[in-house]
């Protein structure tokens, strides 16, 4: 099936894409980081309530840099919002070997959560794609029946 698209020419070429987005799910966390630790050091969040708060941080900033990627490359957008969150798991793992001297603990949980908030922007953007005349198809399927 051939779709017809006006080509602007203004996508960005993939690696590009990927950096944009990995910065700013990168920013974004430091952002968020550091308003998460002037909540607790104003006392307005409790300091069990940490965990919940580094989730949430860790699932906006990954749905962020995916959705940062899919607007800037435009194409292939399954692939781009996966390897946008798998990206910035990685550039994470790098600061965790960096400055935590390799103590790998909860990565698990961290890439669930990461994959999690990419594929949430994955399944919006393909919902997306499937463009105005998707609900024209089951129109001509019932007639046919008849």
């Amino acid at each position: 099936m051939t779709r017809n698209h006006k080509v602007t020419g203004r996508a960005l070429s993939m690696p590009a894409g990927f950096a944009i987005g990995t910065g700013i799910s990168l920013g974004t966390m430091l952002l968020l980081s550091a308003l998460l630790a002037k909540l607790i050091s104003t006392e307005r969040l409790e300091w069990d309530k940490i965990g919940y708060g580094i989730m949430v941080i860790l699932l906006v900033t990954s749905a962020l840099g995916a959705k940062f990627t899919c607007m800037m490359v435009k194409r292939r957008k399954l692939m781009s919002c996966m390897v946008a969150g798998l990206l910035y798991w990685l550039c994470l793992l790098m600061i965790t070997a960096l400055f935590f001297g390799g103590q790998y603990n909860g990565v698990g949980i961290t890439g669930a959560v990461i994959l999690c908030g990419s594929a949430v922007i994955c399944l919006q953007e393909l919902k997306g794609e499937r463009g105005r005349n998707a609900g024209q198809h089951r129109g001509k399927l019932k007639k046919r029946r008849l």
